[in-house]
This record gives C-alpha cells, structure tokens and sequence, in this order.
C-alpha cells in the first residue's frame, strides 16, 4: 500500500514538526503573567487610546513637593476630562426624540 519511503518521509516530517514545537514553545520568553494576572490587567487596562496617552502624563519617579503638586495637578485635569465625557454620554443617552413633520 505505502512504500517505505513514503512512511519513512512520513514520519520525519512530524518528528521535525514535533521537535520545532518544542523548541518554539522553549523559546518563546516568558511574560511571567499567569493567567489570573492577564484577567485582572485586561479588566483594569484602559480601552481608549487618549486615555493611555494621558495615563503616561503623570510620573511615578519623582518625589519632590513640586512634582507631586504637578502629579496631582495632571491627574486632576484627566479627571476633569473624564468627567465632561461622561457628561456628553450621559446627556446622549437621555437624548429626546424629536417629532417629525413631512
């Protein structure tokens, strides 16, 4: 039925297959992130792009009195933001239809 190089062939294209997974999977570095960590950072992480812009805004390295007042003052703008967002979605959302006429 099956010629003994067909079988032959057969079989070492899926020893190589087998051993190219092996060595992919080996290789590939590791995040360390189990997947309880992927489930709580994908449910915390930011969906709007302008919101990791503004994320990226406030420092976590400085220290001084003036750096946390800027700190508090750049989280304080975001904030605001995501407040008159907010708003706009709101007021949308309790939108009245209007009558139509012909």
């Amino acid at each position: 039925m099956f010629k003994p190089w067909q079988v032959t062939l057969f079989l070492l294209v899926v020893a190589l297959g087998v051993v190219g997974f092996i060595f992919w999977y080996y290789s590939a570095p590791s995040t360390g992130i189990t997947a309880e960590d992927a489930n709580t950072q994908s449910a915390a992480a930011p969906t709007d792009a302008n919101a990791n812009a503004q994320t990226a805004a406030v420092s976590a390295g400085a220290s001084t009195d003036a750096a946390l007042d800027a700190d508090l003052n750049a989280a304080d703008a975001q904030l605001k933001t995501v407040n008159t967002d907010s708003a706009s979605v709101d007021q949308s959302l309790n939108d009245k239809p209007v009558t139509q006429t012909e």
